[in-house]
């Protein structure tokens, strides 16, 4: 048994400016190593639902001193948990009234405790974390109601950790989170041929609700294919994975292997075809995998 692997949890409730129109910050803490993180939104005495979370929150990061490590939304948040069958605690009309949603650093679906713990944020000094902040855009009311209401945000957050620091040489590796777009002007194929190489991914999320059709090539080789959304949702069904409304997902980890990765360090060319059934700006949401300091 690994020395401090017991895993503790501490409540984190002091966040600065969680305020209509305001940007909340608050700073985590360090020499640990973070399993899971989960944040807590309330508004007032409201159910707190998905849509309403949306419409009261924007652009969330997790920063090393200035460094994105992770960019996301709480939507992007529920797509990535979705995928893997992991949960989110929605608020009820009795009781807890307030949503949580889980990040997850480490992966509880992976096959072995080592390749779950593989990526979990190591936040010690001696990999360079000396400073750790999440920050969460607030919008100036809740968009999610028209006309748009007045907001009361409150936010709290819940830590998992242990002290474990990984004995390896070099940087430790980490699930870095990054977005983009991929607008397709008219019912056509469209392709995406501007991703970051070399890397390494993990999964790879196309927001989209009018995609009928898409393919995968790499180093002009076809690697994924599903000619029809039926199709796709089978092939993830066959794979073991979720499927998302309105989300097509490319799946390099879908066997719970943390070496089972779309790795692009030597791929010449990478294309993602969409064929849409209209205009569409497909969203982007990159799970990559790389050391910590790079």
């Amino acid at each position: 048994m690994a020395k401090n692997a017991f895993r503790q949890t501490k409540i984190i409730a002091n966040f600065d400016s969680v305020r209509a129109g305001g940007m909340a910050t608050v700073k985590l803490p360090r020499n640990i190593r973070i399993h899971r993180l989960d944040i807590m939104y309330a508004d007032g005495t409201n159910v707190m639902t998905a849509a309403k979370c949306a419409g009261i929150f924007g652009q969330h990061r997790l920063k090393v001193g200035s460094k994105e490590i992770r960019v996301w939304t709480p939507a992007d948040l529920q797509i990535i948990n979705a995928t893997r069958g992991l949960p989110t605690s929605f608020g009820g009309t009795s009781g807890i009234k307030a949503l949580t949603l889980p990040m997850f650093f480490s992966n509880p679906a992976t096959r072995t405790s080592e390749g779950e713990d593989a990526t979990a944020l190591s936040a010690f000094e001696k990999f360079g974390v000396n400073d750790l902040t999440l920050e969460i855009d607030i919008n100036p009311m809740d968009n999610s109601q028209t006309p748009a209401a007045a907001i009361e945000p409150k936010l709290y957050a819940r830590v998992e950790y242990d002290y474990v620091v990984p004995n390896i040489t070099g940087q430790p590796f980490f699930m870095y989170w990054r977005r983009g777009s991929f607008p397709i002007a008219g019912a056509t194929q469209g392709v995406y041929n501007t991703i970051a190489r070399p890397s390494y991914y993990s999964r790879i999320h196309l927001k989209t609700a009018n995609t009928v059709k898409l393919e995968v090539k790499k180093n002009s080789e076809t690697i994924i294919q599903n000619d029809s959304r039926a199709e796709y949702e089978s092939d993830m069904a066959f794979k073991g994975q979720d499927v998302v409304p309105n989300v097509w997902s490319i799946i390099g980890d879908g066997t719970n292997r943390i070496g089972d990765i779309i790795n692009l360090d030597s791929a010449d060319t990478f294309e993602i075809y969409a064929t849409t059934s209209a205009a569409d700006d497909i969203g982007l949401l990159y799970e990559e995998m790389r050391a910590l300091g790079v």
